[in-house]
C-alpha cells in the first residue's frame, strides 16, 4: 500500500486511562552504560498524572512533587515534569509506521500555563516537538517522522515503541489540568534521514559538511592551526611528567608508588605517567543497511565483515579516505592532534594502523570468547577445557608476541564487562570440563551424598546426579555457599591462567585487568583478581565517579591501582535525536569531562581514565548492538568537537598536578 493510500489512524486515548492496560511487558531499550536489552515496563506508564476520559478526550490532572532525586538530579535544576506514555499497541496504532509522515496531537491547557512535549519513543531515543500553552489555549502540532530510524538503533527502522506526553511547569501551585483532544498518525511521503556523510539531514549546525570540498577544507584549516598549539609542558616523549619525581627507568611501562603512597605508571624513561586517552580510534564502525530502504541518501558501498555481519555501511571510513586520502595519512593526523591536545594513550579497540606507530603509547586488547564449543554462558568460557587454554595461548602469542619488546605498549586488557555479578556457572552444558571441577570441589567439601544433599537442598541419588545439577536446583541452606565456591574456583583459574599467558608472551608489560563495570561483584572475586592483575580496570559511566565506591574497589583488591577503562557523556543537540537517558549540551560536556578526570586524579590509586570513544557512533546504530549516540571527540566527518578539544587540553595541562596533590 502506498503512503497516499494509507488511512490516517486515530489513537484510542481512552486506553491510557484504563488500568487494564498498565500490565508489564518486555521491550528492548538502549542502556546509558552501553549496549541494551530487554526491560520490563508497563504498556501504559503514568508519572504524577491522573488520567480520565470524557467524550473520547483524555483529561489529565498533573501533580509533580518537585525536583527529582538521585544522582543525576543533583547536577541540574529540572523543571517540574509529569508524563503519560503508551505503546503503539495500546494506542491502537500500527506497529510499522512505514508510509506515515507525522504524528499530530491537539492539546488544551485548562487552568494554567504548561509546556507540552509530544514524543515518539524508540528503542534507543526519542523525537520530540514541544508547545507552551497559556490557560484555555488549544494547540495542534506534529512530530515529523522522517527521523524515526534515528531512535531505533539497529531494530526495525520504523517500528517505534510508542508515544509520550510530558508536561512541564515552573510555578508553584495546585495541580494542573490538561486535555489531550486527539492523537493521529497521518500518511505522507518520508524523506531519507541520513545524508551521504552519515549526518542527520533534517538539522543544521556549525561545521556540517555539505560536500567533499568541505571535508578537505576543514582538514587544511586544522593542519594550519595544529603547529601553532603550544605544547603541553613538562612532558617526556612518552607523555610522562618530567616535572615530577623520577623512578627507575626499565625501558617499559610499569606501576609504582611514590614516597607518599600515590600510585603512578612509570614510563619507559622512569617519569610518572597517567594514562589519558580515548578508545575506538578506528575508522570502521559500521551500521546495517538491511531493512532500511529509504533511510540513507547515498550510503557507502555495502560490505561484509566476519565480526559485524553482512550488508554494512561505513560512513566514517569513507569520510576519512575522502578527507585524508589513506588510513596512514589519517593516522598521522590523529597522532598530531593527540600530541597537540595532550592525549597520551591510544586506548581499547583501536585500529591496527593506530598501534603501528612510535609516537603515542597504546594498549592491546584480548578477548577470551573462543572457541565457541567452550562457552559456558554469556561471556564466560570454560577455562578448565584444554581447547580454551590452547586457543588463548595462540591468541596471546599472535597478539602479544610482536609487542614483546615494544616500549610504546602500556599494557594488555583482557575481556570487557563480563557479568561477574551473575555468573551462574552451573548453566554450563553437561559435557563441560567445568562440571568435573564442580564435582571435585563438592567431593572435597562433602564425604557423603547425604551431607551434600542437606547443604544443597537436593535429592541426588549418586555423584553423577550432582555433576549434572543446574544453578536453580540448589535450594538448600548452603546453596549460595556452593555456588560461590565454584565461582571462586573459576575466578582463581581465570586470572591465574591469563596472567601466566600474558607474562609468558609479554613479560615486560602490564596486565591491565578485565574492565569491570562499576557495580562491584562479590568482594572475594575482586580480591582474587587483585592477586594477579597489575592494574584493576573499571568502566564507570557516572557523571562524576564516587570516591567512596572506588575506595572500596581499591581496598578489596588488595590495594591495586585503578584505571578507568571507559566513560562518556552523550551530547544533546541537533546532530542526533536524544537518547532515553540523560544527555548533555556541548557546554555541559566541556564542564563535566574535566570534572570526571580531576576526580579520578585526586585518588592516590587513580592512574588514568579513557574516554569512550574517538568518533561519534553511526546515527542508525553500530552493527553489533545499535548504540547510536554523539559521544565522540570527533564527529562522523572526522571534525573535532571544539568543546571536547578544550576539555582534553584542560585535563592534559593539569592532571599531573591534580594527582600529585592526591591524598
Amino acid at each position: 500500500m502506498t503512503a497516499a493510500a494509507l488511512p490516517a489512524v486515530s489513537a484510542t486515548l481512552a486506553h491510557l486511562a484504563d488500568p487494564a492496560f498498565r500490565v508489564v511487558s518486555e521491550r528492548y531499550e538502549g542502556f546509558q552504560a552501553g549496549g541494551g536489552g530487554k526491560v520490563a515496563k508497563p504498556a501504559v506508564r503514568a508519572e504524577h498524572a491522573e488520567a480520565s476520559v470524557a467524550d473520547g478526550k483524555l483529561r489529565l490532572r498533573l501533580d509533580h512533587p518537585g525536583r527529582p532525586e538521585g544522582h543525576w538530579g543533583q547536577f541540574r535544576d529540572f523543571p517540574r515534569t509529569t508524563l503519560i506514555e503508551g505503546t503503539s499497541e495500546v494506542l491502537g496504532l500500527p506497529r510499522d509506521w512505514t508510509g506515515y509522515a507525522c504524528l499530530r496531537a491537539t492539546v488544551r491547557a485548562d487552568e494554567a500555563p504548561v509546556t507540552v512535549d509530544l514524543t515518539v519513543v524508540g528503542a534507543r531515543g526519542r523525537l520530540t516537538e514541544a508547545r507552551t500553552l497559556t490557560p484555555g489555549q488549544t494547540e495542534t502540532w506534529a512530530v515529523g517522522l522522517d527521523d524515526v530510524p534515528l531512535v531505533q538503533g539497529n531494530l526495525p527502522a520504523r517500528e517505534p515503541t510508542g508515544v509520550r506526553f510530558a508536561f512541564q511547569y515552573e510555578a508553584e501551585g495546585p495541580p494542573r489540568a490538561v486535555t489531550v483532544e486527539s492523537l493521529t498518525l497521518e500518511p505522507g511521503p518520508v524523506a531519507p534521514c541520513v545524508d551521504r556523510f552519515g549526518q542527520r539531514r533534517s538539522a543544521d549546525w556549525p561545521g556540517k559538511a555539505r560536500g567533499v570540498d568541505d571535508l578537505r577544507h576543514a582538514l587544511q584549516e586544522e593542519r594550519g592551526s595544529l603547529p601553532h598549539v603550544p605544547p603541553v609542558p613538562d612532558r617526556s616523549r612518552f607523555g610522562g611528567w618530567t616535572g615530577g619525581p623520577r623512578f627507575e627507568a626499565t625501558g617499559f611501562f610499569r606501576v609504582v608508588q611514590d614516597d607518599n603512597g600515590r600510585w603512578w605508571y612509570a614510563d619507559p624513561e622512569g617519569h610518572p605517567f597517567l594514562s589519558f586517552g580515548c578508545t575506538g580510534v578506528r575508522p570502521h564502525e559500521p551500521t546495517r543497511l538491511t531493512g532500511r530502504a529509504g533511510v540513507f541518501e547515498d550510503p557507502p558501498p555495502a560490505e561484509d565483515d566476519p565480526e559485524f555481519g553482512s550488508n554494512l555501511a561505513r560512513f566514517y571510513q569513507r569520510n576519512v579516505i575522502e578527507k585524508h586520502g589513506s588510513l596512514e595519512a589519517w593516522r598521522d593526523h590523529v597522532l598530531a592532534r593527540f600530541r597537540a591536545w595532550g592525549y597520551n594513550t591510544i586506548a581499547n579497540w583501536s585500529h591496527p594502523v593506530m598501534l603501528d606507530q612510535r609516537q603515542v603509547p597504546h594498549v592491546q586488547t584480548i578477548e577470551t570468547k573462543q572457541p565457541a564449543e567452550c562457552q559456558l554462558r554469556a561471556s564466560f568460557y570454560d577455562v578448565f577445557d584444554p581447547r580454551w587454554v590452547s586457543a588463548m595461548e595462540r591468541i596471546c602469542a599472535d597478539t602479544l608476541g610482536p609487542e614483546r619488546d615494544n616500549p610504546w605498549m602500556l599494557g594488555i586488557f583482557v575481556d570487557n564487562e563480563k557479568p561477574w555479578r551473575g555468573m551462574r556457572l552451573l548453566e554450563a552444558g553437561p559435557d563441560a570440563a567445568l562440571r568435573d571441577e564442580w564435582l571435585a570441589l563438592v567431593r572435597k567439601r562433602h564425604d557423603s551424598l547425604e551431607s551434600f544433599n542437606r547443604e544443597a537442598g537436593t535429592t541426588c541419588a549418586d555423584w553423577n546426579d550432582v555433576r549434572r545439577l543446574r544453578e536453580d536446583d540448589l535450594t538448600g541452606p548452603g546453596a549460595a555457599g556452593l555456588s560461590e565456591a565454584l565461582e571462586d574456583h573459576y575466578t582463581e583459574a581465570y586470572f591465574r591462567i591469563i596472567r601466566d599467558m600474558v607474562k609468558r608472551h609479554a613479560p615486560n608489560h602490564l596486565y591491565l585487568g578485565c574492565r569491570y563495570v562499576s557495580g562491584m561483584p562479590r568482594e572475594n572475586l575482586i580480591a582474587i583478581a587483585g592477586k594477579y592483575v597489575d592494574v584493576l580496570s573499571v568502566n564507570c559511566y557516572s557523571l562524576v565517579p564516587e570516591r567512596d565506591r572506588f575506595d572500596a574497589w581499591h581496598a578489596v583488591s588488595g590495594g591495586r591501582p585503578i584505571q578507568i577503562g571507559e566513560h562518556q557523556l552523550p551530547q544533546c543537540g541537533p546532530r542526533q535525536a536524544p537518547p532515553l537517558y540523560p544527555s548533555f549540551s556541548a557546554e555541559e560536556r566541556r564542564k563535566y569531562y574535566p570534572a570526571y578526570d580531576r576526580e579520578v586524579a585526586s585518588w592516590p590509586y587513580g592512574i588514568g581514565s579513557h574516554w569512550f570513544q574517538h568518533c561519534d557512533q553511526p546515527l542508525t546504530g553500530r552493527a553489533r548492538d545499535g548504540e547510536n549516540q554523539t559521544i565522540g571527540i570527533v564527529d562522523i566527518t572526522d571534525r573535532p568537537h571544539p568543546e571536547m578539544v578544550e576539555a582534553v587540553r584542560e585535563i592534559a595541562d593539569n592532571m599531573y598536578a591534580w594527582h600529585a596533590a592526591a591524598t
